[in-house]
């Protein structure tokens, strides 16, 4: 068995048994990363029956092809992907009733960096959350994947690549275009909230 560097023994296990037909293999996998996935898919679509549907049709096609997996494969972000390929292939079917959505948890920061250096680093306080996340459903809807998988999700540009299906250069421009809008909307919000905060 030879998995990704990033794969552990145990995921390593449990692939072998998935490639085997063993339920059990499927069901590990299942357990292990559907939050993640759905957590994932509603950074890119507000829909939850889209995001269940894609996720579904994702394992259904794990143990559907189960034979012709790769012994080699990095298997959180196979997951990634294939569950990005199937939200993207439902959008272009229901463009007209799909509506976006970023949610924002916990005490995250947002990081916004380009490819030269990194710009911006703070914690964001509630007014600043709903301004990023009214910025955030308005990107495209790659470019918002893209940042969904680079900040969030905390995968490589490299990786982001795959999981996209794109190559490398595109990466870079969907997340510098994405970046360069978020900055903009942001330093927007913040001029606003520096003028209230002197008028009042």
């Amino acid at each position: 068995m030879n998995l990704a560097p990033q794969t552990s023994r145990e995921e390593s296990t449990y692939w072998t048994l998935l490639q085997e037909g063993s339920q059990a293999g499927l069901e590990f996998f299942y357990q292990k990363y559907v939050d993640d996935l759905f957590s994932f898919g509603m950074g890119i679509v507000r829909s939850e029956d889209q995001v269940k549907d894609a996720i579904q049709e994702v394992f259904l096609d794990l143990w559907k092809y189960r034979g012709r997996l790769s012994d080699s494969v990095q298997v959180r972000s196979y997951l990634y992907k294939c569950l990005a390929h199937k939200i993207f292939r439902l959008h272009r079917k229901d463009q007209k009733t799909q509506q976006m959505n970023w949610e924002y948890t916990g005490e995250r920061e947002a990081v916004v960096e380009s490819s030269e250096s990194k710009l911006i680093q703070f914690q964001v306080e509630d007014h600043l959350r709903e301004s990023l996340s009214q910025a955030i459903a308005k990107l495209p809807e790659r470019q918002r994947a893209v940042i969904n998988c680079l900040f969030f999700e905390e995968f490589s540009y490299e990786e982001t690549s795959q999981i996209m299906n794109i190559n490398l250069r595109s990466t870079y421009t969907l997340a510098w275009k994405a970046i360069a809008s978020l900055k903009k909307h942001l330093f927007k919000a913040m001029n606003i909230l520096f003028l209230l905060a002197f008028l009042g």
